[in-house]
């Protein structure tokens, strides 16, 4: 694997501190009145760390890609990509949360209520923006095995670190998974379960996928690994 030394300048800011940023959104609608600059400069703040989380994001994906990772010779890219309709369900969702939570709480904290509405919507939007729209997670298929790049975090999974592949057909998707309030169904997801009952790594214990091309993506494992159901 590539030395932190080899590494370029961006990919020593830890991914999680840029996703902390999205935070921000508390203050910058909570003071916009006191002063309006100090909202400024949040906000300027926050457009910041998103823009560095995509250039992580597409920053790794190149080094994946040029095998500077040493984890083989690339083969093709999976990306999370929900269908558009039970995200837009979803955003209305949201949006009735917040102009009832606005109504509730109107004037409390000396916060009008569209600032409350804009505290409710405004903190799931932007999350959901930036980890479904803006820097969603993506998976890169290797002759060693299957690089995570997500938001937050990247990670490598062998492929003897596989113990089995579940391939279920529909899925609900865990909510985990999609950053959304109630689970999103997809035609077909893949599941990789780990041979360490610990997980992958201490942080990754399941990896979903939600393949365009799934016979491109089954096919890079052992046929007894495969194990299809249905939802």
């Amino acid at each position: 694997m590539m030395t932190d030394k080899k590494l370029p300048w961006i990919m020593h800011i830890p991914p999680g501190v840029l996703t902390k940023a999205l935070y921000a959104w508390l203050p910058i609608v909570a003071l916009w009145h006191w002063p309006p600059v100090i909202s400024g400069l949040l906000l300027a703040y926050l457009g910041l760390s998103i823009t560095l989380l995509r250039m992580q994001q597409n920053c790794m994906r190149r080094l994946i890609k040029a095998n500077a990772l040493d984890s083989g010779e690339f083969i093709y890219e999976e990306r999370l990509k929900l269908p558009l309709r039970p995200l837009l369900l979803n955003l209305l969702l949201v949006v009735g949360i917040g102009v009832l939570v606005g109504g509730l709480l109107r004037d409390r904290l000396m916060l009008s209520g569209l600032q409350w509405a804009l505290l409710v919507i405004g903190m799931v939007v932007t999350e959901q923006f930036v980890l479904l729209l803006w820097a969603p997670d993506r998976h890169l298929v290797t002759e060693g095995g299957i690089w995570g790049v997500t938001s937050t975090l990247s990670f490598f999974i062998r492929h003897g670190a596989i113990a089995r592949v579940e391939v279920v057909q529909p899925c609900a998707l865990p909510q985990r998974f999609t950053y959304t309030l109630f689970p999103i169904k997809v035609p077909l997801a893949v599941f990789l379960l780990p041979v360490d009952k610990e997980g992958f790594t201490w942080f990754v214990k399941e990896v979903v996928l939600i393949p365009q091309d799934a016979e491109r993506l089954l096919a890079q494992f052992p046929p007894h690994l495969l194990h299809k159901s249905t939802d």
